[in-house]
């Protein structure tokens, strides 16, 4: 049987579409003036891979979360020392930072399930960082996911670009920015019914990340905030960050030449 042409241009039109991943850029007006007084950036990354198997049950895997974490911290550092920037001895790397605290996972290591499940956070691993100094960092990225109306989800940098609050409370030289990678890698078995996806809800003053039955996709954000200010100077989606896009997805963060 022929398949009309008009057929096909939309079914490749489809397939396209399907295949072609979202991203926003915005950045800070005037930033060139903001990126002077940077004298050193912090990395963040949030990383979090969470497979569901035939009977329903969330797997995680450690050793593939650390993994990514370590990639994503890599490639970060890379695309910032290209650009110019000095990076900070500090670092954060966490798994499950702002989710649900009664979300409950099995946990694996290389495929290899450990006993009992596990609550979050999954993974928090850090360099020169205090206690209560991650706690500041839980709370600002549980601030740069605070629901916000999903007509406006778009534009969310443009409407809330300032978390000095936040800022004020992770022990930082005023000159220093920090720059948050958040990555959700959310999978299911092809048997399985894929009925999860990420949502906010609320934990006592903050927001975790939570699981509701929407269909998961893979996301990824990025934040470059400077301490002093608490202003947002560029922010970045895209559907899952990886070598091939990275310097696309980070293209919007100036050089240091502007010094």
């Amino acid at each position: 049987m022929k398949i009309p042409k008009q057929i096909l241009i939309l079914l490749l039109i489809t397939i396209l579409q399907a295949c072609t991943s979202t991203s926003y850029v915005y950045v800070k007006p005037n930033l060139e003036k903001s990126v002077i007084n940077i004298s050193r950036v912090v990395i963040m990354v949030e990383y979090l891979n969470l497979y569901k198997d035939l009977h329903g049950y969330q797997n995680f895997d450690e050793n593939i979360n650390m993994l990514k974490q370590e990639e994503l911290l890599e490639s970060t550092r890379e695309e910032l020392l290209a650009k110019g920037y000095s990076i900070s001895a500090k670092q954060l790397l966490t798994s499950g930072l702002i989710m649900d605290r009664e979300f409950r996972v099995d946990h694996f290591v290389d495929g290899v399930e450990q006993g009992s499940p596990i609550l979050a956070p999954y993974i928090i691993r850090s360099i020169d960082l205090l206690d209560d100094e991650i706690v500041a960092y839980e709370s600002l990225l549980a601030e740069l996911n605070a629901p916000i109306s999903l007509n406006m989800s778009e534009l969310r940098s443009y409407i809330i670009n300032n978390f000095i609050k936040q800022t004020e409370q992770l022990k930082l030289p005023n000159d220093t920015a920090v720059l948050v990678i958040q990555s959700f890698h959310p999978r299911a078995s092809l048997f399985s019914s894929i009925d999860i996806g990420f949502s906010t809800g609320t934990f006592g003053h903050d927001d975790f990340i939570r699981y509701n039955n929407n269909r998961p996709r893979p996301v990824t954000w990025g934040y470059f905030l400077h301490v002093g200010s608490g202003d947002v100077l560029w922010s970045n989606r895209i559907n899952l960050i990886n070598h091939k896009n990275q310097q696309k997805f980070f293209n919007g963060i100036p050089n240091m030449s502007y010094n």
